[in-house]
This record gives structure tokens, C-alpha cells and sequence, in this order.
């Protein structure tokens, strides 16, 4: 059985923030709830997103055809072969962390957050869920600019993954990010989130990659490089689409 440690993945939202100037009202920030809400019906078919314009993000066509990767977020015996040399499993511990494995290596994390809608001034009781998502992702990505301006130097590129409907599991939502690159153009950064509302809460799954020599560096943080989360984002689309969302009570 494979050595599974969730104290070797930090993928925190504060973690991601690197500014002097520290706080921002970024969701990983508020803490999680116990509250549980019930969970919407979508279609069975996934949606991937779409890359920027200029090309730098690369997005699947589609999830590899594996059959239905599902994935138990609590047991860290029950890992599944997702195929490519790819494996993933439970992080050892009671927090909802995915461990990925590649050749028989951790090489990342994928965490699992929930906080409440109730904690998001910018959410429009009136609008509907894709609007107030779109909504986050424009709020999140707009404080990594501001903090990667500061953190890393104002010729820091931040390129935004620009949201795009997924289904959660079974609940229609957004998949949203962003890169990062020095001023020289050297990958720096790579990040996604997958969030829906559920109930009265909004459920994040999110995946992190730092680049050696990058800002803010694989020293601190460690965890998949760039290119890693890119080869394994196809798998990673179609277990979440495949899996029962983790219980964040």
C-alpha cells in the first residue's frame, strides 16, 4: 500500500497569496462550516473549459475515457489507477485531501473547501448560480493580480483561466484560475478551482502548481510543477465529475 501523506500537500488559498501587504478577502480564506446543503440535478455529461485566447492554458477536449474514476475522498486504501501512471487516493488525516501519485511519486494535492454563501458580500440573492459564480471567479482572480503585482514584481504576468461551466459531481459549475510567469515569460504558476453552490455553501476543489525558480516558489510550497497539474488536469475533470462530492460537514 502506498505511503499517502497529507502533511506533505499545502494548497491553501492563504498559502497562495505571497504579498507583503497579506490579507485579502480571497473564499479560501473563510474557514469551512459544518452546515450540509442538498445538491441540484445536472446533466451527465461534462463540460471542459476553454483556454485563453493567446493559447498559454492548455484545456482537454475531453476527460480521458476511463470508464468513471471515482474516487473515495476518506479512505486512503481505496486509490484508484486513473491510467498513464497516474494514481490517486486519500491523503492520510482527517482533511479532505486527494494525494496524487505519478509513477509511484506524490507529486500534488487536491483539497477540498466549503464556506458560506452568506461570507460573500459580492453574491446576488436575486441572481442565479452560474451568475454569482462567474461573479467569485472575477473576485478571486482579481486578488492574485493585485497580490502577484506586489508579491512578485509588476512585470509578473498573471494570465486568468476565464471560468467555464463543469459539473461537480452532480451539480452544475464553474471551473476557474489562473497561470503565472516571470517577466522574462519562465512558467512561474498554475491554478484551478472547481466550485459550485450547494445549499446554503459554496463547495471548491482545488488544484496548485509552483515552478522552481517561479514566484512564489517551489521551496515554500512545493507540490505539482506546472506542467504536472496540465497533464493531469484531463484526469483530474473527470474524476470530480465522477465522484460524489467530499463530506465537508
Amino acid at each position: 500500500m502506498r505511503n499517502l501523506r497529507s502533511t506533505s500537500i499545502l494548497l491553501t488559498i492563504t498559502l497562495l497569496l505571497v504579498a507583503c501587504s497579506g490579507t485579502a478577502d480571497a473564499p479560501g480564506d473563510t474557514s469551512t462550516t459544518a452546515s450540509d446543503g442538498s445538491t441540484t440535478t445536472a446533466p451527465s455529461e461534462p463540460t471542459t473549459s476553454t483556454p485563453p485566447d493567446d493559447g498559454t492554458t492548455v484545456a482537454p477536449d475531453q476527460p480521458p475515457d476511463g470508464g468513471g474514476a471515482i474516487v473515495d475522498w476518506v479512505d486512503p486504501t481505496k486509490g484508484v489507477d486513473v491510467g498513464d501512471g497516474w494514481f490517486v487516493a486519500a491523503c492520510e488525516g482527517d482533511a479532505p485531501i486527494l494525494c496524487v501519485e505519478r509513477d509511484g511519486e506524490i507529486v500534488g494535492g487536491v483539497e477540498a473547501q466549503k464556506f458560506p454563501i452568506s461570507s460573500l458580500t459580492f453574491f446576488d440573492p436575486n441572481a442565479d448560480d452560474a451568475t454569482n459564480l462567474a461573479a467569485l471567479a472575477d473576485d478571486f482572480i482579481d486578488v492574485f493580480v493585485e497580490d502577484r503585482a506586489i508579491g512578485c514584481g509588476e512585470d509578473y504576468e498573471l494570465i486568468p483561466v476565464p471560468p467555464a461551466p463543469f459539473v461537480l459531481a452532480n451539480t452544475p459549475g464553474v471551473v476557474y484560475g489562473f497561470e503565472g510567469k516571470l517577466g522574462d515569460g519562465t512558467q512561474s504558476e498554475f491554478n484551478l478551482h472547481y466550485t459550485a453552490v450547494v445549499g446554503e455553501d459554496v463547495v471548491s476543489i482545488s488544484a496548485s502548481a509552483y515552478d522552481e525558480g517561479g514566484c512564489p516558489g517551489r521551496d515554500d510550497l512545493g507540490g505539482f510543477d506546472s506542467q504536472q497539474l496540465k497533464d493531469f488536469r484531463p484526469y483530474l475533470e473527470e474524476i470530480l465529475h465522477e465522484s460524489p462530492l467530499p463530506d465537508l460537514s
